[in-house]
């Protein structure tokens, strides 16, 4: 009885691990065929950015559908690449599985090439190619289509000049003494003495027109809307300013305008 015990054990344990082991086999069947080929083509092979029509079409990709054997829920990873090796990819957007065309706009593309590093005004190749994953962080990489590349004119990004105006600044609101931030590409920043608990904004200009910037929120003018981020010590007043809410002293205020973020911090 003992011994017939004991193979009663060793039976049921052998079945738990084939269960085990069909129960995964079913789970590989939905990314099966993971050799399956994308198709990627491009409708230009050679790409002129205009600065002046950021929004315009500048280049469209179709890809071919990865074939699979069990339906499977899939999304496609459009990537760049300075090198056709993609030592360094670029993820240039991310689509749904119904989708099989992108439509690239002029300043998107002039994103993915200033990201790559691609100097501006200068022709240069940019690698493209299409993945189809699994996943929401695509950690499960099924297929990746061939390699297209086009030859593109970027266009250098020109960021707009900050003026500092308000009653947390040490010109006051004389619009005609703002002080204007220094800018080094996106990068804008100075060093000033700020008054708490006073209000600010920036200008485009020394002058109240055209170009007024302040927080993005609900309750701001829609013209003057433009810091998509600020640091804990920016709050909104009013329609038109923010207020610095630190203690009186010594600050650096730094803005990037391509992530459009403000911060100021004490030196």
């Amino acid at each position: 009885m003992k011994k017939q015990h004991i193979f009663q054990k060793i039976f049921l344990a052998l079945i738990m691990l084939l269960g085990i082991i069909s129960c995964q086999d079913r789970e590989l069947l939905t990314v099966e065929n993971q050799s399956a080929a994308i198709l990627l083509d491009t409708s230009k092979e050679t790409v002129f950015l205009d600065k002046n029509f950021p929004d315009n079409p500048a280049l469209n990709l179709t890809w071919e559908v990865a074939k699979y054997t069990q339906p499977t829920e899939l999304k496609y990873k459009i990537e760049a690449s300075k090198t056709a090796d993609f030592a360094k990819p670029v993820l240039v957007k991310t689509v749904e599985e119904s989708q099989r065309i992108a439509t690239l706009t002029t300043s998107e593309m002039n994103a993915v090439a200033e990201k790559l590093g691609l100097a501006p005004n200068v022709q240069a190749p940019m690698y493209l190619r299409v993945t189809s994953f699994v996943g929401e962080d695509g950690e499960y990489v099924i297929a990746t289509s061939n390699v297209s590349s086009v030859k593109i004119t970027p266009y250098e990004l020109v960021y707009p000049d900050f003026y500092l105006v308000g009653g947390a600044a040490p010109v006051g609101w004389d619009s005609g003494n703002a002080m204007l931030l220094t800018k080094n590409k996106e990068i804008a920043t100075i060093v000033t003495t700020l008054k708490g608990g006073e209000s600010f904004r920036f200008l485009g200009q020394q002058n109240w027109n055209p170009v007024n910037y302040s927080i993005d929120q609900a309750g701001t003018k829609d013209s003057y809307r433009y810091f998509k981020q600020v640091s804990s010590n920016i709050v909104q007043d009013g329609d038109e300013n923010m207020k610095f809410t630190g203690t009186t002293g010594t600050y650096k205020i730094t803005i990037n305008a391509k992530e459009q973020s403000l911060t100021i911090a004490a030196q």
